[in-house]
Order: structure tokens, then sequence, then C-alpha cells
């Protein structure tokens, strides 16, 4: 409670940008060597503040980079819905 009542003026402040909603992704290629899975991510931004943002890991490997980045395509997608 002490940390909300510390920040309750702060936020996004959406002024001297258009209001478009933009949407980016990409795929981390730095495999963890344990379990050898890739980390896809995803931010959304509207007038330049961001939204919404995630990451998560793939759920099988891949070694082609254009499959991941469609698998990653997906995910970023899904969000947008």
């Amino acid at each position: 409670m002490k940390y909300l009542k510390g920040t309750v003026n702060y936020g996004i402040h959406y002024f001297a940008y258009l209001l478009v909603l933009e949407g980016f992704t990409d795929v981390s290629w730095i495999i963890n060597q344990e379990d050898r899975v890739l980390t896809s991510g995803w931010i959304f931004t509207l007038g330049g503040g961001a939204i919404s943002w995630g990451s998560k890991n793939q759920t099988f490997i891949e070694y082609s980079t254009m499959v991941a980045e469609f698998i990653a395509l997906t995910s970023c997608s899904k969000e947008v819905e």
C-alpha cells in the first residue's frame, strides 16, 4: 500500500503523438543450454506510450529463423485479439 500511495500520480502521458496503435515482436536467440528454448516477446504502444507487453518461452525448439519469427508473430497476434 505504501508503494501505491507513493505512485498515485504516476502514469502514461499521451501528448505530442498521434494516437496510433503500434505493435512490435521479436525472438531472442540466446538459448538456455539447460532447456534449449527460444523466448519471444511483444510490445504495443499507443501514442508513444507502452500499453501492453510480454514475453514467453516458445513451446518447441526451432532451428529455422523464419519459423521462429512466425511463432513469435502468432503470439503477438493473439495478444492483439
